[in-house]
């Protein structure tokens, strides 16, 4: 730490047994290393940073949601969302199943057994 002064403001609270005061100093000047030495203060060095090793992404495989469940979820989708796109039926689907896969090909399968597809191109179809 380098040995300079400094200069500041300083508030003192002295509190007594009936009462306390405050009192204001300005421009009052500061030696570094004696404070230091004051409060036993010791400077952190940072350390030399190390390589950072970003771990692998593991994909996580999960069960597919069985087609019986999958065909009365979308029972319940279509009665609920007549016109609902492919998009929200895929959200619908993911919180209804949760730790379950629910391949976009089931997912149009069990909505077109139930009812007509809603109108446009499937979603992720160019």
């Amino acid at each position: 730490m380098a040995s300079f002064w400094k200069s500041g403001d300083i508030e003192i609270n002295v509190s007594r047994f009936q009462g306390s005061s405050v009192a204001y100093y300005s421009g009052v000047r500061f030696r570094p290393d004696d404070i230091c030495k004051m409060i036993d203060y010791t400077p952190i060095t940072p350390s030399a940073p190390g390589p950072v090793v970003a771990e692998p992404q593991q994909i996580e495989k999960r069960p597919p949601v069985s087609g019986v469940h999958l065909r009365e979820w979308a029972k319940l989708f279509r009665a609920a969302y007549p016109s609902g796109s492919e998009e929200l039926a895929a959200k619908s689907a993911n919180g209804m199943f949760p730790g379950k896969s629910v391949p976009r090909a089931k997912l149009r399968e069990a909505l077109g057994e139930v009812g007509t597809l809603p109108k446009g191109r499937p979603i992720g179809k160019t």
